[in-house]
């Protein structure tokens, strides 16, 4: 693909950092317990002509999705205890939207140059509410995660071994695993965590 500007590049920073750090936790200063349900619905969407969302069942997408956010919690001094919490989390979705979109690759040295190559989205979204026990009082929280595969002509492992590619001007498709969309369910876990946290912050000052 063509060099990127430095304009381009900094711009390309600038926004990942920005959202990044709308999932940065800052932890509690002293320990909270809540309650949270397990039970939430998974609901996938397979917009595309690839099947890798069906690769793993909702048993195993709500497990990566807990563990990440239960971790994420405990980081943060929240503890989950169902029998005398001080708030009630409620999860109520896990969305996952698989589709495709056309990629070209866009670089006249290479003899790839308009090689066109259909390139797999994985899109998760997650929403839910905190209340707070002692006041009633409600907050809806929602995060989401998004990767794409890609094209790169980065070398691979096999290149480097056969001694391909050293002037990186072939092309291939950067392509998902089959354990990606649970893996991503697990990330979205976690900038959930980090909403709830943040949530939870702001009903203890009100």
């Amino acid at each position: 693909m063509s060099t990127p500007t430095f304009k381009s590049f900094l711009l390309f920073a600038v926004t990942s950092l920005l959202i990044s750090s709308c999932y940065v936790s800052k932890p509690m200063d002293h320990d909270v317990r809540i309650s949270i349900n397990t039970d939430f619905s998974v609901v996938i969407k397979n917009l595309s002509t690839s099947n890798f969302s069906s690769k793993h069942s909702d048993v195993e997408y709500r497990k990566a999705y807990m563990d990440e956010l239960t971790k994420e919690l405990l980081i943060n001094h929240v503890t989950i205890d169902n029998a005398s919490p001080e708030f009630v989390v409620k999860v109520i979705e896990l969305e996952i939207t698989e589709s495709t979109k056309p990629d070209t690759v866009k670089d006249v040295k290479s003899k790839d140059n308009g090689m066109v190559r259909q390139l797999t989205q994985a899109g998760l979204k997650t929403h839910g509410t905190v209340m707070q026990l002692s006041t009633s009082t409600i907050k809806n929280w929602e995060a989401d995660k998004d990767k794409n595969e890609s094209l790169t002509s980065n070398r691979s492992l096999d290149q480097i071994i056969s001694g391909d590619n050293k002037d990186n001007s072939s092309y291939r498709e950067k392509a998902f695993d089959d354990n990606e969309f649970v893996n991503q369910a697990g990330i979205c876990g976690r900038r959930a965590a980090v909403r709830i946290t943040h949530d939870i912050q702001k009903l203890l000052k009100e």
